[in-house]
């Protein structure tokens, strides 16, 4: 099977995977306008606040429907509290609640005070103006500068928390934006395939009776990785930097053949490689002890080139005259590449961390100096073990 048709294979089972398990389940409990509580998960990947809401009960395949008109609250673990009793026909999130309240609604805020409901909105300067009117009456202390002032999110929290605190009267607080990405690093091992390919196939080289073939390696890998994952609404995102060394031993044979020359060819190409891919990656599905990922990324590959070996068994046409020779062209190598990646991931959690195992394609530029396009794959497997704050 051609490297083409096993990257495609991958590609297409990755997108049947997305397909299928595009689904993350948080822990979530809401709250009826009868002030009873109830326990579940929310797949977040499916959350529109919009429309109604699923909520999974702690029984399989039971669901409720949440909307404003049957629910007052929704609690989602590191995603955000959301009332409904704010803004008629709507959920909004929760961030500071005390003498002033704020809240949060797709782009904008709302703040309420003594029964009266503000909305802030990101254009002009009333937002400004309504922001210096809630919080006029705390005089112990200047709760911001006019200069500094921006229209974000941890920013005016600050602002209404302060002046909560100011009057004595903060009763909660969002905790999301305070939480801090989770990190995670470990050891990694796996093996890498790759192959060299070089256009158009029937090229040929001027003034040199060489040809590569389609050069394989097959070797095995040493690495660590370190990730950072996001928080709060940013949850399914993490980013991931994991280097990694191996031996490339690459091997190939070809057949050289002009008017005069049959020349069959076999090359040997071994370099010391160091690999850092450094990857966004986007969590598609979470269940309790699992996590599924697709990867996207780029990086350099450096290469301390050992051994270019090429040997010769060359036929002069028409008679019996063989030679045979070898031939070091291992200044024609490269000590630097780049390439993009793409890949799919899992990650299960074990009782002391995370047992990762990861498959993905690396495109890189030719790994020779020599004027001819090409083209070096490659297909990493690697399985980790990844320390967790």
């Amino acid at each position: 099977m051609k490297i083409n048709n096993i990257i495609l294979f991958i590609i297409i089972l990755c997108i049947q995977n997305t397909t299928i398990y595009s689904q993350t389940f948080v822990d979530a409990k809401y709250i009826d306008y009868n002030d009873t509580e109830f326990e579940g998960k929310i797949n977040t990947q499916s959350l529109n606040f919009k429309k109604n809401i699923k909520f999974y009960h702690r029984k399989e395949n039971e669901f409720t429907e949440l909307n404003p008109y049957n629910v007052k609250e929704i609690i989602i673990s590191d995603f955000g509290r959301y009332v409904s009793n704010i803004i008629e026909g709507s959920f909004i999130e929760m961030l500071v609640v005390g003498e002033a309240s704020l809240y949060k609604n797709d782009k904008e805020f709302v703040l309420t005070k003594n029964g009266t409901v503000y909305n802030l909105r990101n254009s002009g300067l009333q937002w400004r103006g309504i922001l210096q009117l809630i919080v006029s009456d705390c005089t112990k202390e200047k709760l911001y500068s006019e200069k500094t002032l921006r229209f974000d999110k941890e920013e005016i929290m600050k602002i209404i928390e302060k002046y909560n605190l100011c009057k004595d009267n903060l009763i909660s607080k969002s905790l999301i934006g305070n939480k801090k990405n989770k990190m995670s690093f470990g050891p990694q091992i796996g093996a890498v395939l790759s192959f060299m390919s070089f256009f158009p196939k029937n090229y040929i080289l001027p003034g040199i009776k060489y040809k590569f073939g389609q050069p394989y390696s097959y070797s095995p890998t040493f690495g660590v990785r370190f990730a950072s994952e996001g928080k709060g609404k940013g949850r399914n995102y993490s980013f991931e930097i994991s280097p990694f060394f191996t031996v490339e031993n690459y091997n190939s044979t070809a057949v050289y053949e002009d008017a005069n020359y049959l020349v069959d060819i076999k090359s040997n190409i071994i370099s010391n490689t160091i690999f850092i891919p450094i990857s966004l990656n986007y969590k598609y599905f979470e269940s309790t002890k699992q996590k599924l990922y697709w990867n996207f990324g780029l990086g350099p590959k450096f290469n301390a080139n050992k051994n270019f070996n090429a040997q010769y068994d060359e036929n002069f046409k028409g008679t019996n005259f063989n030679t045979q020779y070898e031939e070091n062209r291992l200044s024609d190598l490269r000590d630097f590449q780049v390439f993009g990646s793409i890949g799919h991931s899992l990650s299960q959690k074990i009782k002391s961390g995370d047992i990762g195992i990861a498959l993905n394609a690396f495109f890189m530029t030719k790994h020779t100096i020599i004027n001819l396009r090409g083209l070096v794959t490659s297909i990493n497997l690697s399985t980790s073990y990844n320390f967790t704050n």
